[in-house]
Formats: C-alpha cells, structure tokens, sequence
C-alpha cells in the first residue's frame, strides 16, 4: 500500500511555498527572542542562575555600555546608529551613556562649553563663540565677522562632566586589601579601624561596587576624635539620657536594646520596627564587632547643631592628633543656623541669592549648603521652623554621639542607613515600557515638612513642599522665563510663557491627602484647605506611569527616592538632607539635581521634553539616565551594600570611642 505524501495544499489549503515562508519566518522570531536580552526584568542578577558566579569579585568589572569614542573619551552612541547593550552576558545591567545619546554638533559644543561658578555647586553657562571643529582645524582663516557669540545649552556640558566623574570614581576602586589599606591612610592620615580586613572580605565577598567610598563616615566622626575616652564616655552617657532614643548595646558578638524613654518604647510607632531593622541588618557581621553602645534618635530629623567655630576646632584637632582642653560647652535647645555657618559666608553676611532659570546643578552636595545658598534658610521646612524646646526632637548644641537617618550639612548627628522592609527595596510593581508613559512630570505627597501653625511655623507657606504645589498649580498668567534648547543644535535661548501654561504643559504635581502636622485651633487647618487645592493620595505604584518624577524632602531625608530609581523613570531631584551614599550618587548620569528653590525645574524639562511648543526635546536621553537610575540602585542600593556601610561605620565608631583608640590596639595594621 503506497505511503501517503503531505500535501500543504490539501492540508492547509495553502500553496506550499507559503507554509515554508510561514515557518522561516517563524524560526528567526524564535531565535531573536531566545537571544535577547531580557530587558523587561529590573533585577536580573539576583534572579540568575549564574548570580554567584555573576557577582564574584573576578567579575568586578566597569559596567558600562556604549563608551569610549574618539576626542571627547565618551563615544559615537545612539544618533551614529549604534544601540547600546542593556545587560551582560550574565544578565546584569550595564550603564549606558546619556552623552552618546546627543547630536554630533550637541557633543562638540559640550566640549567647548565654560561652565562659570555662580555660588559652591551652581553654573551657568558662559555666552560664547562656537567654531565647529572641522573649521577650527582647517589651513583656511576663519573669518572674524562669520563668527556670533551663542549661548550653549549649559545640561550638555552637566551630562559630559557628570559621565566623566562616574567613570572616574569606577576607574579608581582599590582591587586588593592592601590597596584599600594605603587609600584609606591617603585619604586619612591614619591607620583604618581594627576588624578592617574581615570588612574588606565582607565586601568584596558581596561584591560591593565603590570600596572605598565612605568618606562621609569619617567625615562625621572626626570631630569626636578631639575629646579623651573620659570625656566621650560622659558625651555617650548624655546620649542616653536624651528623651525619644534607644541605645544598641553590642557586647561579645551580642545585640541588645535599651529603650530610653516610655514614649520611645511604647507609644511611637515607628520606634521598634526601625530598632528591629538595624539588628537584623547586622546579623552577619554583629560576631565580628568590638563591643560600644550606640544611640540612636526614633525621629526622622537630626536635633544636633554646635557653632561653626565649634565644629572648626574640633575638626582641625582631631586632623593634628590633638586634644580640646574646651569640654565645658553650654547645651543650648536651638537650632541657629547662622551661628553654625562661617562668619564669612554668604547666609552670615547677608547676601542674596535670588532665583535663576538658567543655572544649575553642577554638585549636588556642595549646593545642599545653607551657608553658601543662603535661600535655603527661607525656602525648606526645616530651616523655616523655629525649634524650641517643646520640639520633637529636641535640638541641641552640645555635641554627643547619637545616630540618626539623615541630617543636614551643619548637623552633627552620626548618620546612618535608613532601613525599610530589613533593608530590602520597595517593589515597584507595575512599570510601564517607555514610550507607554506620560511625557509630564509627576509628584504627590503629604504637606509635611514642619508644623503648620502661627507661631514656630508661621511661615509654611514657603516650605518646600507647598512651593512645589503652588509652582506646579500656579493660575497666574504672569510670564516665567525659562531656558530651551533650539532642535538638537546645541544652543539654548531664552523665552517666556505664562506660569499657568509652564504647570500645565510640564507637572501633574500636587499636595495630597488634606491638611496635615497643623494646627486647628488657631485656624491654620482651614487656611490650608482653602489655599491648597489637595490631590487624591495615589498608590505609590501611579507614579510609574509617568517618564519624570520629582523627588523632593518630607520631614527629613525621602525615604520614597530607591523606589523610584528603581523603576524606569528619570528622576529630577532636590533635597538639603544628604544621604549615606550620597558622595557616589551619580548626577547628570543616573539622575537630575534640582535647586532647593526649583528655579530651574522648567528648563530641565524644557531640555528633556521639548519645549510648551514640542521642540528641542532630548527622550532618548532621558530615558538612559532612567536607565542608570535603575543599574545605579541595582549595583549600589541593595541589602548588601547598606550592610558593608553599617558594618563600616560600627567600626569605626567601636574605635573612636574605646579606651585603646589612641594605643594602636583599635587600629588595622597589615602582619
């Protein structure tokens, strides 16, 4: 009996060519989709297989993406047709240029842009002449009349000098103990803390990417240095007497807590979970500490503001390897925050700084200053709101050593590794591909910041928060002036709209949830909800939907900012509470800084949207900087590195507070 032959045809009803197209083009689908980078997934690494492997410290590598082109040192990137890789052969993610995603002649006018100094960590853009290379390097005379003074847009130059600190700061990570060692005594004048190669191993072990890095703990502790063990002793037990605290007792590899007040055992909510968080961070390394007691404030806010001319002669002791003979110092309950500025500084002297749509960021921390950015004692909650001694926490001058989870630059609190969730991230949740979100820049949240009231809050209106809605909501039609770009040319100009049409084109930003921290006895409640026109309160899952959010300060430092980095938004944002990680925290790379007075918010997004009038717009670089965003917390932000800077930190406190500090005993020094 004959073998019956397929026949397509009969079949499918198909000629036979068509099914044979059919299933070759099938096959090329399936080989690209199994070949691809899995692009969708945010935390590959630690959802690998090869994870382990991934993260071994051979594997420590700059993780960068699309670098590295001719002349400028950055590369030819997403406008010469190149597309940068997102992830490695092991699943994690790189770092992908923002700078290659700019128009040839945008990098060439980077290159030459001069970026003046307008205040400590401010620019703006010098108005200059352009010669575009090709013509600069040309045998024929450049003829001087054909040559005009333009404005460079100020962002390129921020975005090619924010890539080129990144890279720098990666380059320059010590690979071996021994070169942490000698970086350590560079950078110090010292021998590193006793247990500081079972922390190198901690760290290397979890592949932590920046170990050396952690300047803002020294920073915080010198001061201490210039007090005998006798007197920090007595410093340490006045710390424990302070209302609304708790103290970490860690004695032979064993952790137990000191509740030093009721309120703080019993009644704040947010007192035991924080003080379980920082047990439980510590569970791998707690056997490998010395023994100290640290204590820690339950509030969000620092409380410790001595003189600047305190804050001086401690410091320049403790860098000499001296002694203050001063321990008598008066305990004051304020918080003078001309007094804790030099006397010649711009806030002691009395100097304006008014409002500028064309300068910007250049270093976040220098700019979170209120000394040398004397708007910063007018325009956040925290410098508006007289603290008394009624004020939670109660503010000191007198320094001690007490832990807190942010502070402001002229504070001397010990800050620390705010924890949520044991030190994990919240989820993201749903997150939107790129093109699938809004073009508009969104916020919501809680009016806090201070206590509204008329009498140690009087001023709320012109806290931080409430600035941001009125800005953002404003109904005036009076003109604003912002800087945008002119297409991809490189050029920025001036121009004016009204406030209105700039808050609705850009923001979908409000206050929600009602009036808050007020006070309804002497009416300010009332006043709150006839001036503010509240939002609903949105899932923290709403934000995104949207390719730019703003992050900005609460009561303290924003607990709400490894979110959204996390997610694929490019984040823009402004604070005076600078963070544990702060001093690696990439700008104009892996996200945007924001001046404290949000002068500059409009031509941010002028830049990166497009202008009110759909032009100039820059979304492929917006969308790698939401990129970095996303790899920087990835690499930097997880669980392990909050662990190796706590484990840091307790070392270093361990030693400057025992006994043998000054003997060598508490010293690391290679066998």
């Amino acid at each position: 009996m004959p073998v019956p032959v397929f026949s397509p045809r009969a079949a499918f009803g198909l000629p036979r060519r068509y099914i044979f197209l059919a299933s070759f083009l099938l096959g090329i689908l399936i080989l690209t989709i199994a070949s691809s980078h899995p692009t969708t997934r945010q935390f590959v690494a630690e959802r690998t297989p090869d994870a382990a492997k991934a993260l071994h410290p051979a594997n420590w590598g700059l993780p960068f993406a699309g670098t590295g082109g001719a002349g400028n040192g950055l590369g030819g990137g997403f406008l010469s047709g190149k597309k940068p890789a997102e992830f490695d052969e092991y699943g994690r993610c790189l770092f992908m240029s923002p700078f290659d995603a700019l128009s040839h002649e945008e990098k060439q006018r980077a290159e030459q842009l001069v970026l003046e100094n307008v205040s400590d960590g401010i620019v703006r853009a010098k108005q200059a002449a352009f010669i575009p290379p090709h013509k600069a390097n040309s045998s024929a005379n450049v003829n001087p009349a054909d040559i005009k003074e333009t404005l460079t847009n100020p962002i390129l130059g921020l975005l090619m000098n924010g890539e080129r600190k990144w890279q720098d700061m990666l380059s320059r990570q010590s690979r071996t103990l021994e070169e942490a060692v000698q970086e350590y005594k560079t950078r110090w004048g010292r021998n590193p803390p006793k247990g500081f190669d079972e922390w190198w191993e901690f760290a290397k072990n979890r592949g932590v990417l920046l170990p050396d890095e952690y300047d803002s703990i020294m920073q915080t502790l010198l001061p201490f240095y210039a007090f005998d063990h006798a007197e920090l002793e007595k410093r340490n037990l006045e710390a424990e007497k302070t209302v609304e605290t708790f103290t970490m007792i860690v004695k032979k590899g064993k952790v137990e807590i000191q509740w030093n007040d009721d309120y703080s055992r019993d009644h704040w909510w947010a007192s035991r979970p924080r003080a379980d968080a920082q047990v439980n961070l510590m569970e791998p390394f707690m056997n490998l500490l010395s023994d100290f007691r640290a204590t820690f404030t339950i509030h969000d806010q620092p409380s410790i503001m001595p003189s600047h001319d305190r804050m001086k002669e401690l410091t320049d002791l403790a860098k000499r390897h001296q002694l203050t003979k001063n321990t008598n110092d008066k305990d004051v309950a304020e918080m003078n925050w001309l007094n804790a500025c030099p006397k010649d500084s711009p806030a002691v002297k009395g100097d304006a700084e008014p409002d500028a749509h064309d300068t910007f960021v250049s270093s976040h921390l220098s700019a979170m200053n209120p000394c040398n950015h004397p708007s910063l004692l007018h325009k956040h909650g925290i410098t508006i709101e007289q603290k008394t001694e009624k004020s939670q926490p109660k503010p000191h001058t007198r320094i001690m050593p007490i832990f807190v989870p942010s502070r402001t630059l002229l504070h001397a609190d010990i800050p620390i590794t705010p924890v949520g969730k044991d030190g994990r991230r919240d989820d993201v949740g749903d997150d939107p591909a790129w093109n699938a979100k809004s073009n508009k820049l969104y916020w919501r949240g809680l009016a806090t910041g201070l206590q509204h009231n008329k009498n140690t809050g009087a001023k709320w209106r012109d806290s931080h928060r409430e600035r941001l809605h009125f800005m953002a909501n404003a109904k005036s039609t009076a003109p604003r002036s912002i800087l945008e770009p002119v297409g991809v040319s490189g050029r920025a100009v001036e121009n004016e709209y009204p406030a209105n049409t700039l808050g609705q084109y850009y923001m979908d930003v409000k206050l929600s949830g009602g009036h808050w921290q007020c006070d309804g006895g002497d009416g300010t409640c009332d006043e709150m909800n006839q001036e503010i026109d509240f939002g609903s309160k949105d899932s923290p899952e709403r934000s995104n939907a949207f390719k730019y959010v703003f992050d900005t300060d609460g009561n303290a430092w924003s607990s709400r900012f490894p979110r959204l980095m996390a997610s694929k938004n490019m984040v823009i944002k402004a604070s005076i509470f600078p963070e544990w990680n702060t001093q690696t925290l990439p700008e104009w790379y892996a996200y945007v800084p924001s001046k404290m007075d949000y002068s500059d918010v409009f031509s941010i997004l002028a830049f990166f949207r497009g202008t009110p009038k759909g032009k100039g717009g820059h979304d492929e670089v917006a969308r790698r900087i939401a990129s970095n965003g996303q790899c920087w917390v990835e690499k930097t932000w997880r669980r392990e590195d909050l662990q190796s800077y706590m484990f840091r930190l307790y070392l270093e406190f361990a030693r400057v507070m025992s006994p043998d500090r000054d003997n060598g005993k508490m010293d690391y020094v290679p066998q």
